[in-house]
């Protein structure tokens, strides 16, 4: 214990004897920018070689270059000084050049030395039961909150946030009985005799928590590296993570390389208040550079979150969008009027600062519907609609994929004479959003919704496909397997099954016996059927029968394969029944998946093909099929459906138009339209949204947070790997007005709260 006592005292020191706070800033800003500096070129490194050889010239690649190094160097900066003032006021308040320690010293020194030594041990061992019993309650409260039925979601999250401080005190209070069982235990002569070997030094102690918790973290990435990866910016975590570990590895050469050179810090004292004001400006000009910014934000690894925290700083208003930095706010003391702003028309303000005020009145309506032959609306045909929830046309044999999965849908297309969409566009890359746009034909801006439940349910005012047919006497049935609940998609339907995937990890068999069952049974009677198979939506799951290989990718092909398996033998029923006489079918997805293609996983998030271009397959009774390569969408959907049927419900209401044309060689009556796209239609989306809109072979996309734009050539870059945009591009000049037209329909929604029974 004398030792114990004397290295305290050691540390203890008049405050004129201990270092100046200049010195202090200025060793640790130094130190941390060699880190920054270590990271800004390993984001260099990390970001794509086609990102920079997709810049213009050796300008933008240099001013590129500039941004992300100054940026890393600039939080450097930042972090520095906190670090230097922090310990500056520490080592003030403990009189110690080594504040911790001497915290740590005093707060484990007992009246003798085994009795200190017992009371570090018993301290140490407590903490580490304490911490198994906190984690352990941490997950059974939160395992019960991921599988509970809540309707009240802000309710839910302040019960869990009081179910974890309640856990934490339980927790703590088991720990009293165990440290007193521990103490006691190691009170014993026996064991007294041990502890002489003396093991139980801090920083052995501090050593041993080091070390478990390394262990720890590895062992969870190691067991759930697949859950990591779905995290949206898991790769900037790693990143930083990476850099903060690579700091406290170098810490132990700061003294020898930083702190013994006094002369270099006197120095670096003047030089890096300096670096900070010049690299803000620098920052602050080469920003505003749309190619800079396209680097930076959207294919660095970390940087881009980095300057959009730097971006945070001159955002005045507060409303997430400076006028500066490619910021985009036209008002910047107005936090009512930014980028992502619902345009109101007639306000006198661009409350989205893209077009202007917006006048009072729709900028389309839908057009009328075509006239099918009567020889066709005779037929008094059926519908069936089967949707596969995450299909992309990249990976289905159908659009020409390496691997045959999709071997059932490609041989009854060409038996039944099909119509096959290669430009197929979901709205919204998101399930939620995508089915009820898909049966309303209306933005999610339109639909009204009831918010008392998460997610959202379809209001009642909102008419769907089901309660048009319905009302024509169609009996009308639905398998839902996305979702335990029915999110307001049952309006309309005489028989709406839901069929929870979370339970089954195979769900497609289940769909394929209710739609076989139901086949047979309704021979006879005219109705809409709705089928929806959960595969090949995360999580993958393997298939035996076709093992394609391990990956993600791998197991992404099996299940599409599995679909495919499962809609052949519907269609073999139908076959068997004679049912593809009198039946109009429709295929399509919700969406499509990313694999990492533009840095996300999944799907969501992004505008590109990979998540938004689906497939949508047509057999029409009688018509002959062919490939199409017209660029249409899931808003067309209904607005098809009611005029093949002949029915006119709700049409004024439609964001879509009739493809009915096309399926009756009257191409030249067919206008092909735009298809805008959209990650968000709310106002309140907390990352922002990104825009895009598809003409032709054409695509141009707005990431709003980002003030970023993207224009890709589909037909020579259909990975849309090459953005080419540039502000004088004949493209960009006819698609910029068309975006910003469809971002001004966005309307603020009036949802519809209905109270529980």
């Amino acid at each position: 214990m004398a030792e114990c006592k004397s290295a305290v005292k050691t540390q203890i020191s008049p405050s004129g004897s201990l270092p100046a706070l200049s010195s202090l800033l200025s060793s640790r800003v130094l130190y941390l920018m060699v880190i920054g500096l270590c990271g800004g070129f390993a984001e260099i490194a990390l970001t794509p070689h086609s990102a920079w050889a997709s810049l213009p010239g050796l300008e933008s690649l240099l001013y590129s270059v500039a941004v992300i190094l100054v940026e890393y160097l600039l939080v450097a900066c930042i972090f520095g000084f906190l670090w230097g003032f922090i310990v500056f006021m520490l080592q003030r308040a403990t009189r110690s050049e080594r504040p911790l320690i001497t915290i740590v010293e005093n707060a484990l020194a007992g009246d003798s030395e085994d009795d200190a030594t017992i009371l570090r041990l018993t301290f140490l061992l407590t903490a580490l039961v304490f911490s198994g019993f906190l984690m352990s309650l941490l997950y059974v409260i939160n395992l019960a909150f991921l599988t509970a039925d809540f309707h009240n979601m802000p309710l839910a999250a302040a019960a869990l946030l009081c179910a974890g401080i309640a856990a934490a005190f339980v927790a703590f209070i088991a720990s009293l009985p165990v440290f007193i069982v521990i103490r006691a235990a190691l009170s014993h002569p026996f064991a007294r005799i041990v502890l002489k070997i003396r093991l139980c030094k801090p920083w052995l102690a501090s050593m041993v928590l080091v070390i478990l918790a390394i262990c720890a973290v590895g062992l969870v990435l190691f067991m759930y590296w697949s859950t990591v990866q779905r995290i949206r910016y898991y790769d900037a975590y790693l990143l930083a993570g990476s850099l903060a570990a690579l700091a406290v590895i170098l810490l132990s050469f700061k003294k020898t390389l930083i702190d013994n050179r006094p002369a270099l810090l006197r120095v670096f004292t003047y030089v890096w208040p300096i670096f900070m004001a010049v690299g803000f400006v620098l920052i602050l000009v080469l920003t505003e550079n749309f190619h800079c910014r396209y680097i930076t934000f959207e294919k660095t690894t970390l940087a881009g979150h980095l300057l959009k925290n730097i971006r945070s700083v001159i955002d005045f208003d507060m409303d997430g969008y400076p006028t500066f930095m490619g910021g985009g706010d036209c008002a910047p003391l107005d936090p009512g009027v930014y980028p992502d702003a619902v345009e109101i028309p007639g306000n006198g303000k661009d409350d989205n600062c893209i077009a202007g005020d917006r006048p009072w009145g729709v900028y389309r309506n839908s057009e009328k519907p075509f006239d099918v032959p009567e020889e066709f609306l005779a037929g008094n045909y059926r519908l069936m609609v089967i949707s596969i929830d995450a299909a992309r046309t990249r990976n289905m044999s159908l659009y020409g994929y390496k691997r045959e999965n999709t071997k059932n849908i490609t041989e009854w297309a060409e038996k039944k004479n099909a119509f096959i969409f290669d430009r197929a566009y979901c709205h919204i890359p998101a399930t939620r959003w995508a089915i009820p746009l898909i049966f309303s034909s209306q933005y999610p801006s339109d639909i009204q919704w009831d918010t008392s439940t998460f997610p959202y349910n379809v209001g009642k005012s909102t008419l769907m496909l089901a309660e048009a047919l319905n009302k024509h006497d169609f009996y009308t049935s639905a398998y839902w397997t996305a979702h335990k609940k029915k999110w307001g998609l049952d309006q309309g339907f005489d028989k709406f099954s839901v069929q929870d995937p979370k339970k089954d990890k195979v769900s497609g068999p289940k769909v394929t016996q209710y739609a076989t069952d139901f086949l047979k049974h309704n021979k006879d009677v005219r109705f809409f059927l709705w089928l929806h198979y959960y595969e090949p939506h995360d999580p993958y799951i393997s298939h035996k029968e076709n093992d394609y290989g391990r990956k993600d990718t791998d197991n992404y092909d099996e299940e599409i394969w599995s679909a495919d398996r499962e809609i052949g033998k519907v269609f073999a029923e139908m076959e068997s029944l004679g049912a593809w006489e009198n039946t109009v079918v429709l295929l399509i997805s919700d969406h499509g998946e990313g694999f990492m293609e533009h840095g996300q996983r999944h799907h969501s998030y992004q505008t590109y093909n990979e998540m938004t271009n689906i497939p949508m397959v047509w057999w029409i009774p009688g018509r002959k099929g062919h490939r199409i390569e017209t660029a249409v969408g899931q808003l067309d959907i209904v607005p098809t459906i009611l005029n093949l049927f002949g029915y006119s419900d709700g049409w004024k209401s439609f964001r879509g138009r009739s493809m009915a044309a096309l399926f009756f060689g009257a191409e030249d009556a067919y206008e092909a339209r735009p298809q805008f796209i959209s990650t968000s239609w709310s106002p309140s989306y907390p990352k922002g949204s990104i825009k895009a809109v598809v003409d032709g072979d054409w695509k141009l996309i707005y990431n709003v947070p980002s003030q970023v734009y993207e224009l890709y050539d589909l037909k020579a870059d259909p990975l849309e790997q090459n953005n080419i945009f540039d502000p004088d591009l004949e493209p960009v000049n006819r698609l910029m007005p068309i975006l910003h037209r469809e971002m001004e329909e966005i309307k603020p929604n009036k949802t519809v709260h209905v109270k529980k029974k």
